[in-house]
């Protein structure tokens, strides 16, 4: 029996259902995949998982501008040539982070506020991975570490006063158990797993704040992992990205906290491809 076009028979092995999330890392960091990303936990060394998103919310628009030569009796197209490319991706994430809106915003990074006490200082003394810790008894103990609180941890000097690197250090990661003076985390634990040694602290934190305005542009790169539920997997990488000019953030008490995000990507030149050409971005496809 022919089959008909008004039937619209779908190929199954190319239709699927997916949730796009989003890896960040400062510009330049170098990854070209070869092969589907496994655990969007444990992304590429340098990148950064942002955690769940609004599932409808993730939106890539690539646009050509393009020069049209129209001449002639009646007008004909003749002539084209591309002006201008442009990328940009659009995305919610479900979080009140103050770690996640310094990417949003694109300025400057998140300022921790430190807890006043001097001893709430500690010395990492061994490390298991990025989920657990183990701090320094001689001044840990002086500190009330507390299921839930907050730690960072930079290398600096053991006191608060100009520890500059540990109050603007990003690597946080929440308490969720305590067994002696070994410290566990919840998920998705450290961005970048602690060192050991003198030279790297780990302190409470009692909050943190982010700046609006500020004449710094930061760059990123960005990949976003698409997996779907037939196995298959779609990543969007974009080498260097800025956050766009505009950041609102709207907290009501009829839906949880969200970060809306937006990023305009910057042309780059690529070798991988015949013609000297360059791209805004790529899309990788992966087969289960």
């Amino acid at each position: 029996m022919a089959n008909r076009t008004y039937e619209n028979l779908i190929f199954s092995r190319e239709v699927s259902l997916g949730i796009e999330h989003l890896l960040i890392a400062p510009y330049p960091t170098t990854f070209d995949p070869t092969c589907a990303i496994a655990d969007i936990m444990d992304p590429p060394t340098g990148f950064r998982w942002l955690g769940a998103v609004v599932e409808d919310s993730a939106n890539i628009t690539v646009s050509r501008e393009k020069f049209q030569l129209i001449t002639g009796v009646p007008k004909i197209l003749q002539y084209e040539a591309v002006m201008q490319v442009a990328g940009k991706l659009e995305i919610q994430l479900y979080s009140n982070s103050p770690r996640k809106i310094q990417y949003a915003l694109g300025n400057l990074d998140t300022y921790n506020i430190v807890y006043c006490a001097v001893s709430s200082v500690s010395t990492v003394s061994s490390v298991t991975n990025k989920y657990a810790i183990t701090l320094s008894a001689t001044t840990s103990t002086t500190t009330p570490w507390a299921v839930g609180d907050y730690i960072v941890t930079a290398p600096a000097s053991s006191a608060i006063t100009g520890a500059t690197s540990l109050i603007y250090s990003q690597n946080e990661a929440q308490i969720s158990s305590i067994s002696g003076l070994t410290f566990y985390f919840g998920t998705p634990g450290f961005p970048t797993t602690p060192t050991v040694g003198p030279n790297c602290n780990a302190i409470k934190i009692s909050g943190a704040k982010n700046a609006y305005g500020g004449g710094i542009v930061k760059t990123y790169t960005l990949i976003g992992v698409a997996d779907f539920i037939d196995g298959v997997q779609v990543l969007h990488k974009f080498d260097k990205v800025a956050p766009g000019g505009e950041f609102a953030e709207a907290i009501k008490p009829s839906d949880v906290g969200k970060i809306p995000m937006a990023f305009d990507a910057y042309g780059m030149s690529n070798a991988d491809w015949p013609q000297a050409n360059l791209l805004v971005g790529q899309r990788y496809w992966f087969p289960k």
